[in-house]
């Protein structure tokens, strides 16, 4: 920070290099102090780092003004760097060579420290006023030539910045098409806005109404926690959400004048997530990191274009709900239909669905896998509208031609639903529900792992369901000898490895299932 005489001999931030060979050239000393007066930067001589000249030289800086002795044989100049008394400040000195007897008097040097600092540029430059002149018009071009960098460097970094929001926003598009899982999307996209944007948090809080998809409805989503606490942060959100004031979305809430960033602990940016014009959830990002602590306006409107693709992926998550309660209630009427041409299949259909679900829950199997084998089990018998009705209601044990005509239902069924768009991952649990582990099942006689898993998982709870109900020609089995026979069939009829998690389930809601279908009249008997 302090120039010494020498051109080849600098102490200097590299920004003001310039300055500092310019001065030196001159043949002028330069030293620098902190807003204390404290010596952060001396010339290399040793001679010159006295506590005299540092003690006299700190004096000049804190007062701030120029100084010279009274017959103007040296000079002081100081250059503060910014207009605030807290920034360092530049103290450039200079003298007369016939005056450093005077001089040394003056700043209390030694007579030899005196003469060895004497240089003749007073005589050159005419005045110490000549000399101030020159040596703040090199400071001017300088910090002009520093500001022209650092307006480019920050254009640079800004636009930088710029592409890579608008790089995470088409990010965020893609992230938000995962529609059958959006907590896990949306917890994807928290991660990749605090990663971007350097916040230290962001969060995604939504409110528990009927018109919040209940994937996410009452749920906070986040990437990090803010400093308060998340419980009490959420609890002043769902505060805010029940008021829907639109003056939360103010462009930045600091912890003086907000209790959401009261709550946060630390200053954030706060963007409502709407439905239909109404607030459903809040988007909030605080805990800013990095060289810049403070929030841009780029950054503000960054959250407010993500707070708008959430709003869009919300609306179109909650008309995916409505369209898949559509397309399960219509399967639920054509499996009920005909669940109804036999009288003691009655609510067959939905209960295998039930047992095949959470068969798949169990194996550690996705959400979304789980659901498209409660949609397999739904429809594993629909073949059976293809058998005649007389077959399906007989009351006494089928003979082998009776017997063909039912272990056609597979195909059947495969059959009606190929054609069907977003049916094909459910097909294979149609089509070989009824093979068996060892090869000596329908209609293709496949074996081991080369049956289908969602296929295994509905044999074992078509069996399961068919044991526990009553028959003309049989009462239900009592549940304890069910789950025996499954367990001894295991490696034979049944996919060993599918077998213990089944036996392990929790069978309460298939009680209550059935107990439900009893109380219609014809219905089965469980154990």
């Amino acid at each position: 920070m302090l120039i010494d005489p020498s051109p080849t001999a600098t102490q200097c931030p590299p920004a003001y290099e310039p300055l500092a060979e310019r001065c030196a050239r001159l043949g002028v000393w330069v030293w620098c102090f902190d807003a204390t007066g404290a010596m952060i930067g001396r010339p290399a001589q040793p001679e010159l780092s006295t506590s005299d000249v540092e003690r006299a030289l700190s004096g000049l800086a804190l007062r701030g003004t120029d100084s010279c002795n009274d017959r103007g044989e040296w000079w002081g100049i100081v250059i503060r760097l910014s207009p605030s008394r807290r920034s360092p400040t530049f103290v450039a000195v200079a003298w007369d060579d016939q005056a450093s007897k005077p001089i040394g008097g003056t700043l209390g040097l030694r007579a030899d420290v005196a003469r060895s600092l004497a240089c003749p540029l007073l005589g050159r430059a005419g005045s110490g006023h000549a000399l101030s002149d020159v040596v703040r018009g090199f400071y001017d071009d300088v910090a002009e030539a520093i500001k022209s960098t650092t307006a480019l460097e920050q254009f640079g970094d800004r636009l930088a910045q710029s592409y890579e929001e608008v790089n995470v926003l088409f990010q965020t598009a893609g992230l938000l098409k995962d529609i059958a899982d959006p907590a896990v999307a949306l917890t994807a996209v928290c991660e990749r806005m605090a990663e971007t944007l350097a916040f230290g948090w962001v969060r995604l809080r939504f409110a528990g109404e009927t018109d919040v998809p209940a994937a996410v409805a009452g749920r906070s989503l986040s990437a990090g926690d803010p400093p308060g606490g998340s419980n009490a942060f959420d609890r002043m959100l769902d505060a805010v959400l029940a008021t829907a004031d639109d003056s939360v979305c103010q462009a930045v809430h600091t912890v003086a004048d907000s209790p959401i960033a009261r709550a946060a602990g630390a200053e954030a940016i706060v963007q409502r997530v709407t439905r239909d014009g109404r607030s459903i959830g809040l988007l909030v990002a605080g805990g800013k990191v990095g060289g810049d602590p403070d929030v841009t306006s780029g950054e503000i409107r960054f959250l407010e274009a993500a707070a708008q693709l959430i709003g869009v992926f919300v609306e179109n998550v909650a008309r995916f709900d409505e369209q898949r309660a559509m397309f399960l209630g219509t399967l639920r009427a054509m499996t009920a239909s005909i669940d109804a041409k036999d009288p003691y299949t009655r609510g067959h259909s939905e209960r295998v669905a039930h047992l095949a679900a959470i068969t798949a829950a169990a194996l550690g199997l996705d959400e979304r896998t789980v659901e498209r084998f409660r949609v397999a089990g739904l429809l594993h018998d629909v073949g059976k509208i293809g058998v005649p009705e007389a077959v399906l209601r007989k009351a006494a044990r089928l003979d082998d031609a009776e017997f063909a005509l039912i272990k056609k239902h597979p195909e059947i069924g495969h059959g009606i639903l190929r054609d069907i768009p977003g049916l094909a991952d459910v097909l294979p649990g149609v089509l070989h529900h009824h093979e068996k582990w060892d090869g000596h099942g329908y209609p293709h006689g496949v074996a081991g792992e080369t049956i289908p898993l969602v296929a295994r998982v509905l044999a074992l709870a078509d069996t399961f369901d068919a044991m526990s109900s009553s028959r003309a020609y049989r009462a239900a089995m009592p549940r304890e000898r069910v789950l025996a026979e499954i367990r001894r069939c295991a490696g034979t009829q049944f996919d060993p490895a599918v077998v213990p998690a089944f036996v392990g389930l929790d069978f309460s809601e298939f009680d209550r299932m059935v107990a439900s279908a009893a109380a219609q009249d014809v219905a089965p008997v469980a154990a």
